[in-house]
């Protein structure tokens, strides 16, 4: 991630662009600009933020393959509203290990740092097709789920 102007943290650096975005929905928005446009927008800006903080952090983790970065909900649909809270799933192709949720967990606080509700779970695919058996959130989740970064093969 390459921080510019004045960002001294990742934390600043995130909120500097979820600022920035806020402010350019605002401006298409008194200019007529519909909602379903203004989310669109606002869901690219994001996604740039969320695949920049997790690329960094999966090349400082080693991680190479087996782990994605998914966005599901209202962000997975690609409906990002300007205080939206945004849900992650770091899906794994096996059981998650601690390097894993140590790269999650660098990601999350990041996000968390520059004030953004961000949700998640880490799960390898195997657990997330039985939990998605028993348990309606999961499954309706995964069906908004939309790939962000790591192993597009997931």
């Amino acid at each position: 991630m390459a921080f510019t102007g004045s960002a001294s943290s990742p934390a600043e650096w995130i909120a500097e662009r979820v600022k920035q975005a806020r402010l350019a929905a605002e401006e298409s928005q008194r200019a007529g600009k519909d909602g379903v446009a203004l989310s669109t927008d606002l869901t690219a800006a994001l996604d740039e933020v969320v695949v920049a903080v997790a690329n960094q952090h999966l090349r400082h983790s080693g991680i190479t393959s087996g782990v994605a970065v998914m966005a599901t909900g209202g962000y997975g649909r690609g409906e990002w509203a300007p205080y939206s809270d945004l849900d992650l799933v770091f899906l794994c192709a096996e059981s998650p290990d601690a390097n894993v949720a140590t790269f999650a967990s660098a990601v999350l606080h990041d996000l968390w740092d520059a004030r953004l509700d961000a949700g998640h779970a880490t799960r390898s695919v195997a657990d997330t097709h039985e939990l998605a058996e028993s348990d309606l959130t999961v499954a309706t989740a995964m069906l908004d789920a939309r790939f962000l970064t790591g192993d597009e093969g997931l």
